[in-house]
Order: structure tokens, then sequence, then C-alpha cells
């Protein structure tokens, strides 16, 4: 789903300038907590309360940058992954497995768009209880409903990181990083 997160640490200059509560997508559910990487010695620098850390950093503060979301996801990755799982759903199904349908990615539909999704999956079953050819997945009926709400906030940290590479890049290619 799609989920909102405070910066903790303002002053790091890989949020200067993005917004103190930005959204980002997340793909699964991720049990690494803020506890795990305080003891690892990370710096946090963004999280949230439902979906947890979204940022944090090496304890150089630089080095290495960790992203529990996928801020560089377009506005259709997670409907790509719904359909992924709706058709993995249609398969099992068809196989005389018992499982259950796939939930929506939470915060990411409106519910027009559920109410789209619902119908499709009323006529999926449906299809394939009576042996009938499936329904196309009705996509193309939301693709303009669908809000990306994280490209610039993602955008801005990456800015600011390359900037960071560039100021403390040395000149020298034999030389990693500037003196100091």
């Amino acid at each position: 789903g799609v989920f909102s997160h405070r910066v903790k640490n303002r002053h790091h200059p890989l949020v200067n300038g993005i917004n103190t509560r930005f959204d980002a997508p997340h793909s699964r559910y991720n049990q690494i907590d803020d506890t795990q990487f305080e003891a690892a010695g990370l710096h946090i620098l963004a999280e949230s309360e439902e979906a947890g850390v979204q940022m944090a950093v090496s304890p150089d503060g630089f080095r290495t940058v960790y992203f529990q979301g996928h801020p560089e996801y377009d506005s259709v990755s997670l409907l790509k992954e719904y359909k992924r799982e709706v058709g993995l759903f249609s398969l099992a199904l068809n196989r005389g497995e018992s499982v259950e349908y796939p939930p929506f990615p939470l915060n990411y539909f409106d519910k027009h768009t559920q109410s789209i999704f619902n119908e499709y999956k009323y006529r999926l079953i449906e299809s394939i209880t009576n042996l009938t050819e499936p329904p196309k997945f009705p996509e193309h009926l939301i693709l303009d409903r669908i809000d990306n709400s994280w490209h610039d906030t993602a955008a801005a940290i990456l800015a600011n990181w390359m900037g960071l590479v560039y100021q403390v890049t040395n000149m020298d290619r034999d030389k990693p990083f500037m003196d100091g």
C-alpha cells in the first residue's frame, strides 16, 4: 500500500527541502522495526506509524542509505503487483486449490476503483466456476484514477543524495573521497 511517513531527523542533508510528511509505497509487509535499525547503529531519517521505518542511513550518515518502501515505484507499480496476485489467485482456483482473493493495496485505490475491482472479482470467480472465458483485468478503467503522491519526495531525496556524492567525491579517480 501507500503509507504516510514523517521525517524524524529534519537536519540530515538527504531530507533537506522535502516535506516533513510524505507518502511512500510499500509492496509487502516488512518486519524490520526501528529498534532493529537502531541496534545496528543505523540512523532513522523517516518512518511511518503504520509501515515502520522508511529511510535510514549507515552510522557515518551517508555511505549506505536504506529504504524499506519503494520510492522508485511509478504510479502503476502497485497495480501491476495487485494484478499479478489476482492472476496467481486465478491459477490456484483453476487448480482447485482453496485460496483467498488478494486484498487491495492499502491507501492506493479509491472507492470507485475498488468497486470496479470488486465487480471484476465476482466475474472472475463466476467464470472459473462456470468454466467460461475469464474477463479481462479492467486496468484500462482505472488508470486515470491512480495518484502518485511520492514521486516528488523521492526525486528530491535522490537529488540531495547526488549532490552529497558530488560534494565528497575526490577529483582524483584513485581516491574515493575528498580529504577530510
